[in-house]
């Protein structure tokens, strides 16, 4: 079970084709998923689906929606390339709600391009990188050792009654829990970090959150 192809026939989120039009997974950033098969667990599955259906579809018989799908790839994998390269630092705390409640999880970059999006920035500014986790992404950071941070219910409301966003509450929450004071900053990603800890500099998302766009990559 060492083949990429042969696992998404066993675990993919629908039924692959018989005789796929693209044959070879290594020549997309998909193909990057293989190191994490060669110690199967229970995520695998959910690895599987990471791309919320673009896996599959990139292998469809359908060579126009094939192509479309290898386009959106690999401005996909120039945005990531783009951050990593001018990131200040590569090391993550992620936030998002899974069953009801408020998680962190502390990470590398390597796990990026499993867990991000490609979207549609505003207008003028091309596409975007976003940390929007479906389920299965979910899952796959509930493997690395999450911490648990509040309800969901208490969440919410600490945003209701505050001047502050999501992802801010959430910086704040996580510096709090660090014995840090927080304070908002603008710092772009490739200034600094959103909060140090140990000498180590992280950037802190919740789910939602712009990395960054095509524009802001050609200023840089």
């Amino acid at each position: 079970m060492n083949n990429p192809l042969l696992l998404f026939a066993a675990c993919g989120r629908r039924a692959l084709p018989a005789k796929p039009l693209y044959h070879t997974l290594a020549d997309l950033s998909i193909g990057k998923l293989h190191k994490f098969f060669k110690h199967p667990d229970p995520e695998i599955c959910a690895i599987c689906t990471l791309t919320a259906g673009s896996t599959c579809d990139i292998l469809s018989t359908d060579k126009a929606k094939g192509e479309t799908k290898m386009k959106d790839m690999a401005i996909f994998n120039k945005l990531v390339e783009g951050y990593n390269a001018h990131a200040y630092t590569h090391n993550y705390i992620y936030g998002f709600y899974f069953q009801n409640k408020v998680w962190m999880v502390e990470t590398g970059s390597d796990i990026n391009p499993y867990i991000l999006t490609l979207d549609r920035a505003s207008r003028g500014q091309g596409y975007s990188l976003r940390f929007k986790p479906t389920n299965a992404q979910k899952l796959v950071l509930m493997a690395k050792a999450p911490r648990l941070i509040c309800s969901k219910e208490l969440f919410d409301a600490e945003v209701k009654n505050s001047k502050y966003n999501k992802g801010e509450i959430f910086e704040k929450m996580v510096s709090e829990l660090y014995g840090q004071t927080w304070e908002k900053d603008r710092v772009p990603f490739w200034e600094g970090g959103d909060l140090e800890i140990n000498g180590k500099a992280y950037q802190v998302k919740f789910e939602k959150a712009t990395f960054t766009n095509e524009k802001t990559l050609t200023r840089l």
